[in-house]
Formats: C-alpha cells, structure tokens, sequence
C-alpha cells in the first residue's frame, strides 16, 4: 500500500494530492516521499515523522535534501540526510556541517574529497585524519585477483591529496609518529613525512618498519639494535642477499657491537652466531644462540673446537639436534648419564668411546632405533635385539654378530634366513608367513617362500630333527605346499615323516579332536568342564572342551581355562 501512495503521488500533479492522501502517505512513511511531496504539506513535524521511522532501517532508499526547504534543514534531519546520500552534505547550511559528517563523508574512500573543502578547520581532528588516510590509502577492487580474493591497491598520491585538505596544526611531529600504525608501507611512509620531520625519533622509528628508509647518516647504535629486535636487519644469508653477511651493513654493525647487541643478535638469529667477530663467539653465548634456536640450524666449523666445553656438549645433547665432534675429554660416565638422561635422540651415542658402552645403554639405543647398530660393541647385543633387528631390516643384518646365527643354525638346522623368527604352531599353520617356523618336540617346522624361473611364488614346508646321532637337526623333508586345505600342515607331515603314525583315537574322545591326525588326552576339569590336550609329534598343540554344544579350542591352557570360565562368572554376577 505505502508504494502504492508513493507511487501515486510522484506521478500526480501537485494540484490533485489532497491533505487525505498526503496524511496516508507520512503514516506509511516511505523515505523516497521526500522528494516528492508537495512543499505546501511538508512542515517540519511531517519531515521528521517520515525520518524518525526511517532512522534506524537498514533500506538503502534516500533522498535529496534539496528538495527539502531551507527552514525545514534541521540538525537531525541533515545528519540523517548525509548518513543516507554524502552527496547530501552540498545542501547542509553551512553552521551545520559537524565532525560527524565529516567522519562519514571519509568512509567513502577518494570519492569523498571533492567535498573535503565544506568544512571549516574546526570540525577536523587527528583521529579524523588517520581515518581518512587509511580509507584513501586502501582501495579495494571489486574484481578477483589472478589467484583468487579482492585486489588491493594502494595509492600514495591520493593521500597527499587528501592531506592537502587537512589544517596545518593537525600534520604535526607527533601527528606523523603516530602513522607508523596505520598500516602504511614504509616506502609510502617516507613518501608523505616532510623532511623537516624526519629527526632521530622518526628513524627509530623506521628502522623497526624497514631499515632500507634509514640513510647512513642515522646508522647509530640504536637504530641497529631497533631493527634487529624488529627482525628488519639481518647478518645471515636470506633470499635477498646471496653473498652470505649483509655486506651493506656488516661494517656498521661489527663496528658498533658490544655484548648486549651480540646476544640480542643471536637471540633473534641464532644462526648468526658463527658470523660474530671472533672476540664475541663465547661458549656461553653459544648456548644461548643454541637455546634461542627453534630447529637444527646452527652449524660450528673446525674454528669452533675450542667453544666445545661440558656446558656447551650438555646443550647441544638436550637440544637433541645433529652435534659437533665433541673433544675426548668430555667423555666420562657422569657425561654419558647425563646423555641418557636428557639426550633422548641418541644422537651422541655414534661418537661416544665404545669403552664406555654397557649392556643397559646399548639395549635402551636399540630399542629407539636400529640404525645405531653398526655403531655398537657386538658382544653388548642381547639375542631378543638381534633377532627383532635381524627381522626389521635387512639392511641391519650384516652387524648382527654372527655367533648368534650360528648358535640358531646348530640348534635348529633351519636356514639363516628363519633367524628371529620363530612363532606359535597355530600361528605357522594359520598365518604361512614366509621364514617363519615354530619347535615341536625335537622337530622345527618353517616355511619359505620360492620363486621359479617364471618368477612365480610359491611356499615349502621345511621340517628338521635332532637325533641322538647328530651335533644339530638334519634335514628331515622339504615338501612344496600345493593347497591350504584343513589339514595341509598335518597331512604334509604324516606324508613326508617316515617315523608319524596316525593316532588311534578312543570313540569317546573323538568329539574333542582336533582333526584325525592328532592324540588325545584328558588333562583336567574347570568348573565340571573336561579338557583334553591335542599332540602332535608328541607335543601338546591345542586343548577342547564342550562347555555347551560348541567345541572350544585353544592353543594354551590357560586361555582355554578362561574362556570356560568367563561365561559362568558373568552369570553369577547378572545373578547378583
């Protein structure tokens, strides 16, 4: 209905808007009636109607204060007007321009400053201008960039126009310090600061913005340490200076250098400290070059032995980054404690004297990581680490000593290759991993894994035995595995093993045999629950039992035992 009225009265000649339609359309109150509305229905009380119910709409409708008569032209009214149009403020009387205008009319960027010369000196501020500036300064395209986001663009010029504007009072020295927040690139900073501001403050200023804008007549003890503290100078080799120390500043800054700047140098670079003059390259400002470093970036050269002390040693070990040779005399028990401790990389062990190396720190080396093996007295290797080593990486191999697969060929006459791995029978016969095998009675049972001439895989089931009549197993039969059938593993060996004889099994126990090729045998009772033994090559392999309908197996007692038992305990505690 409201745009209805307003429709109708701006196409209506004057003459035929009565009072009745007129009073209908201020109740709608549509911003846009103001233009239009007959003069003679326009009194303040009307105007001010429509802005109170407009005030605090965010619609985007105007209107132009032109339209309204000079004695309607309020303070709220004009204020609303600049607020909706900044084109408004052409048509504000001239007593009622305000700071707050003037703050709107800046948030329009450069569009603003044609009308930057309506307002008296009066009306600005120093805060109104760093606004300004920042709006002027920062212009943002509407366009996408070539990789993606708004394109932002910054033009000195048009805030040197601005700043033509500003009363003289307000670009002052404090006023020109203080833009160093604003966010101005440092170029552009020295574009717009006189020169008759640019004094020691300002250049301390600069110096920790960019210390390329510092002329060498202001290179002082202050600004260096400014734009070190500042991360904007530099002694190391960056992308931007190939030639290693900024030759540029390195004379300025070796011929002002004292303790106090060298340990700020190295706690903001640690890297730097093999760059120092040699007079300043300490052990303990060697620590706190290493303390302050967030990776492994520094590097000593041979120059550098003679800062090696304990203390120097003890950083570089907690630190736990790649270590310098350290000297032969540092090396006692209590030092190699101390590395236990707080070295926990291991990586001092390759450089510490052999001499010095025990079963406990050799075991706990080994268990972070294998590649310290080469480095260790072979004598200090237990079984447990060389078989789990020997089997982890080939490449571990050649240090494993090689008493210990002697000692694993004689006692089972399986091939250096089954060395470390030795598994449960279940665990041969379920999972036929490659160079695994498993000890039953005086028999070692393994699998390898072969390929023909056409590259094809395939397994054999190798089997050795101790005799009375032998120093260690022999070979008893190698049998290639054809099929995985369920009886693949026992019927290879009641095939191949001239000495198997099938079992005869009683009809009573049947139900609780594995398959037919093993004995069985009553070892006991779990709560009234009968459990047998399986044997094979007279050796218990797997227990059954039939708590219920279901035959349990098992290939250990005691997991048999518990998993009668755990149902019944469940029971009694449901019962409870």
């Amino acid at each position: 209905m409201g745009k209805e009225i307003y429709t109708a009265i701006a196409n209506l000649p004057e003459h035929l808007v009565t009072p009745e339609i007129a009073r209908a359309a201020v109740e709608e109150g549509n911003l846009k009636l103001l233009d239009c509305l007959p003069h003679r229905y326009l009194t303040e009380e009307t105007v001010m109607s429509i802005v109170n119910r407009n005030e605090k709409s965010y619609c985007w409708d105007s209107f132009r204060l032109s339209n309204i008569p000079e004695s309607l032209r309020g303070r709220q009214l004009c204020e609303f007007a600049v607020k909706k149009d900044t084109d408004n403020i052409l048509h504000v009387p001239e007593n009622l321009r305000s700071s707050a205008m003037l703050e709107k009319l800046l948030e329009r960027k450069d569009a603003g400053m044609k009308y930057l010369h309506l307002f008296p000196s009066s009306l600005w501020n120093a805060a109104l201008v760093r606004k300004g500036i920042s709006s002027v300064y920062t212009r943002t395209h509407d366009s996408y960039g070539r990789y993606g986001g708004y394109q932002t663009t910054h033009d000195i010029k048009r805030v040197q126009i601005f700043l033509s504007f500003v009363p003289a009072a307000i670009l002052n020295r404090r006023f020109y310090l203080d833009m160093f927040s604003d966010g101005l690139k440092a170029g552009d900073m020295d574009v717009l600061v006189p020169a008759r501001y640019k004094h020691r403050e300002y250049y301390l200023r600069m110096a920790g913005t960019d210390f390329n804008f510092v002329p060498p007549s202001h290179y002082d003890y202050d600004t260096i340490t400014k734009a070190i503290s500042h991360d904007k100078l530099s002694i190391c080799q960056s992308r931007y200076d190939r030639n290693g120390i900024m030759e540029k500043h390195k004379e300025t800054i070796f011929r002002l250098i004292d303790d106090k700047m060298a340990d700020l140098i190295v706690g903001k670079e640690p890297r730097a400290f093999k760059y120092l003059p040699e007079t300043f390259q300490t052990p303990a400002r060697l620590i706190k070059a290493l303390e302050a470093d967030k990776g492994d970036n520094i590097r000593l050269g041979e120059g550098h032995k003679h800062l090696l002390t304990e203390e120097v040693c003890k950083t570089f070990v907690r630190k736990n980054i790649d270590m310098p040779e350290f000297p032969e005399s540092v090396w006692t028990p209590e030092f190699v404690e101390y590395c236990m401790a707080h070295g926990t990389s291991f990586r001092w062990f390759s450089q510490m004297p052999k001499q010095l190396q025990t079963r406990e720190i050799v075991y706990k080396v080994l268990e972070y990581g294998g590649h310290h093996l080469s480095n260790v007295r072979p004598e200090l290797i237990s079984l447990e680490q060389a078989q789990r080593l020997y089997r982890k990486n080939e490449y571990h191999r050649e240090y494993i000593p090689q008493r210990f697969i002697s000692e694993f060929r004689n006692e089972t006459g399986l091939e250096e290759a089954f060395f470390g791995g030795e598994v449960s029978f279940s665990h041969l016969r379920e999972f036929r991993e490659n160079n695994t095998y498993c000890k039953l009675g005086n028999s070692y049972i393994g699998i390898r894994g072969e390929r023909d001439t056409y590259y094809n895989t395939y397994q054999v089931l190798v089997v050795t035995r101790r005799t009375p009549q032998a120093f260690r197993p022999v070979p008893l039969f190698e049998r290639t595995i054809g099929t995985f059938h369920a009886t693949w593993l026992e019927k290879l060996i009641a095939d191949n093993d001239t000495t198997f004889v099938k079992p005869s099994v009683p009809k009573e126990l049947k139900p609780y045999q594995f398959n037919g090729y093993y004995a069985v045998e009553k070892v006991g009772e779990v709560d009234g629950v009968a459990i047998y033994a399986n044997e094979l090559l007279d050796e218990r392999v797997f227990y059954t039992a039939r708590p219920g309908m279901e035959l349990k197996i098992k290939d250990s007692l005691s997991a048999l035992k518990n998993e009668i038992q755990s149902p019944r305990v469940t029971e009694k505690e449901e019962a409870a």
